[in-house]
C-alpha cells in the first residue's frame, strides 16, 4: 500500500535486544499528516533491521513523502493490535495541493 503525506512528527527512537536471537533492533516512529478535506493522521513504524532501513529513508519533519507500507495485525493478550510499517518512501517535489492547482 502507499499513501501521499506530509512527516509532521518524528517520535523518539527506540531500541533493545531480541531475547529470541541476542541481536540489536531499532525502530523509529513518524506521524504523517495526509491531506484532504478532512486531514487525517497516521503514525507508523520503520524497523532498521540489517539493511540500515531508517537512514536509508532519511524521513525528515516537513517534507512531503510517497510512504509504502504493509500493514499487519498481531493478538496480545486477547486484544489486537495493528502496526504499519514502512518499507520505502519517495520525496515528493510538490505537495498534494501545489499539483492539483
Amino acid at each position: 500500500m502507499e499513501v501521499e503525506g506530509k512527516v509532521i512528527n518524528i517520535l523518539p527512537e527506540r531500541s533493545g535486544v531480541s531475547k529470541q536471537t541476542g541481536e540489536m533492533w531499532r525502530i523509529a516512529s513518524y506521524v504523517l499528516e495526509v491531506p484532504g478535506y478532512h486531514p487525517t493522521k497516521m503514525m507508523f513504524e520503520v524497523s532498521d533491521g540489517t539493511q540500515g532501513r531508517i537512514a536509508q529513508l532519511d524521513l525528515r519533519e516537513g517534507q512531503y513523502y510517497k510512504i509504502q507500507f504493509e500493514i499487519d495485525a498481531r493478538e496480545f493478550n486477547g486484544k489486537w493490535f495493528n502496526t504499519i510499517r514502512a518499507w520505502g518512501a519517495k520525496l515528493m517535489s510538490m505537495t498534494p495541493e501545489e499539483k492539483n492547482m
